[in-house]
């Protein structure tokens, strides 16, 4: 009897303890799994859509950053920066929560626009010369229909804005020996074709001029004595102005407004 209780006491434990284990066990981050494709206009095609979940991950978890990718072809009578406000703040998005970092791109089929929302300390890191910038870059692509290529690109210039410094450029691309070989082989070929079209009349049976004077016809040359004398000089200086900084879309400067949550947002955007 006394083996039976203690059979049915250590089962008992040991259904507890699975019970325990399994809600407070190892759990999957929430935030890692939540999805941040909205494709609401339905301009990807599944695999597209998961290509782009699995892009923002990556530069997610490397920068430190909440990246959503939104299109729509009805905005309600919003226009497309009210659209993107109101759906980042209702979502609750941000890096570490509402408060942390994040951005947001809309593809406005409505209003035929692309919208760049930013919040958080991404509004530092994303200038309003950064945004014109990647507008810039995902102009062609909307124009075209091509609008996975589009939000590719910008998932990978948030990965490369979030790891500069604000107003520090993109360096360029360092040269490699293939660019070197190239410009060699470029200016091997050119000085080749010059040199023979210069030989090709002699392999034509051409006389080649060896001396100036075969161009020299001393009874028609007359040649004059002239000489400039120096006076004086006049130097004029003028004290040029440095450019006033108004604020504009250049260096580090991030324009912002609020949404009607009453939260901060930076960004910008253009028609297609």
């Amino acid at each position: 009897m006394k083996k039976i209780l203690s059979l049915k006491f250590f089962c008992l434990v040991f259904l507890v303890a699975a019970a325990l284990y399994a809600f407070n066990g190892p759990r999957v981050n929430a935030e890692s799994t939540q999805q941040r494709v909205f494709d609401m206009a339905e301009l990807f095609t599944a695999k597209e859509a998961e290509k782009l979940e699995t892009a923002i991950e990556e530069v997610k978890a490397d920068q430190e950053v909440d990246i959503i990718i939104l299109t729509t072809d009805d905005a309600g009578g919003k226009s497309a920066q009210d659209y993107a406000d109101d759906f980042y703040d209702e979502g609750g998005y941000g890096f570490g929560g509402p408060e942390g970092p994040g951005i947001l791109y809309l593809i406005d089929m409505d209003n035929r626009r692309m919208e760049i929302s930013t919040a958080g300390t991404a509004i530092t890191y994303f200038t309003d010369e950064r945004i014109e910038i990647i507008l810039d870059k995902l102009y062609n692509d909307v124009s075209n229909e091509n609008y996975y290529g589009s939000a590719k690109t910008f998932i990978k210039y948030v990965g490369l804005y979030m790891n500069l410094a604000p107003g520090e450029s993109i360096p360029n691309q360092p040269i490699t020996w293939v660019h070197v070989l190239i410009c060699l082989a470029g200016a091997l070929i050119i000085g080749s074709i010059i040199v023979f079209l210069m030989l090709l009349p002699s392999l034509r049976g051409g006389k080649i001029t060896v001396s100036g004077n075969d161009y020299f016809v001393s009874s028609s040359a007359n040649v004059r004595n002239k000489q400039d004398i120096f006076v004086n000089q006049t130097v004029t200086r003028r004290r040029i102005e440095p450019p006033k900084n108004n604020g504009g879309g250049g260096g580090g400067f991030s324009s912002t407004r609020t949404s009607s949550s009453g939260r901060t947002h930076g960004g910008g955007g253009r028609s297609f």
